[in-house]
């Protein structure tokens, strides 16, 4: 499956969302999860729940801006 392991799609997995992903490894972790079923589920409710959390983070509210702070630099790694 284009040389990756499933661990190391994971642990690229938010790069590649971000788009902080070297051309090379974004084609092999696309080819990847183009033939591995398991991924490709994994991935799709990564971004679904991603894409829910930054909205969530983005709208104002009652969490001290401490605690939001942190959340976010979490979530940038």
């Amino acid at each position: 499956m284009a040389g990756l392991t499933c661990g190391q799609v994971m642990a690229v997995l938010s790069d590649v969302v971000d788009g902080d992903i070297a051309p090379a490894l974004g084609a092999q972790v696309e080819a990847h999860v183009a033939g591995c079923g398991q991924c490709a589920r994994f991935g799709q409710q990564f971004v679904t729940l991603l894409g829910a959390m930054r909205q969530q983070l983005a709208r104002p509210d009652d969490v001290p801006a401490d605690v939001l702070a942190c959340v976010r630099a979490r979530l940038r790694r």
